[in-house]
């Protein structure tokens, strides 16, 4: 009977990630003038839902247990974040700013206070390691607006298999949207 339950719970879930998926390619289809072609969305629920099983068995201890599509992705967000802290320590980097898009993430890593919420572990992770890699950090909040960038990199991200950074030089398709960012910095003459 488990088995059944936990095909079922799977068939919802499934059902739920494409609405949500098409949801939201026709609204960067619309509003960012990015089309998304049904292979990339195919693709992105597949590795959505591969991404959301690896989190199940992290935060549930093994047993992959199902969550809501938006509890999903606010683990999602605090992975990222514990992901990017991971990183940076890594490089040895001494002063770091983190922008995320998540207030909710940005807020419990700024807090002083006992998380105790699903994603507490990661965010008490990610700032312990703030706290003690690094001289100078700074946890900010970042409107998606304002971080076209890191969508449009992790579009391309979304694709692969595998895990990729780039510190200094972007992939040549991203170079108009870091040049149409920089506009609002370096105002032209």
């Amino acid at each position: 009977m488990a088995s059944v339950t936990n095909f079922i719970e799977d068939c919802i879930n499934l059902i739920l990630f494409t609405i949500w998926a098409l949801w939201m390619g026709r609204n960067r289809s619309y509003h960012e003038g990015l089309p998304q072609s049904a292979s990339n969305v195919v693709t992105f629920i597949r590795l959505y839902i591969r991404e959301l099983s690896f989190l199940g068995e992290a935060l549930c201890g093994g047993s992959g247990g199902a969550m809501a599509a938006s509890g999903w992705a606010f683990c999602e967000k605090a992975l990222a974040f514990f992901r990017v802290v991971c990183f940076a320590a890594d490089l040895e980097f001494t002063h770091v700013t983190i922008e995320a898009n998540s207030l909710a993430v940005v807020k419990k890593a700024n807090s002083l206070h006992d998380d105790r919420s699903e994603i507490a572990v990661l965010i008490k992770e990610g700032t312990y390691r703030l706290r003690n890699c690094f001289i100078d950090t700074i946890v900010q909040h970042c409107f998606r607006q304002g971080n076209r960038v890191a969508h449009h990199l992790a579009a391309i991200g979304v694709g692969q298999s595998l895990h990729q950074f780039w510190v200094e030089e972007v992939p040549l398709s991203v170079e108009p949207t870091v040049a149409a960012d920089r506009w609002w910095v370096d105002l032209p003459d």
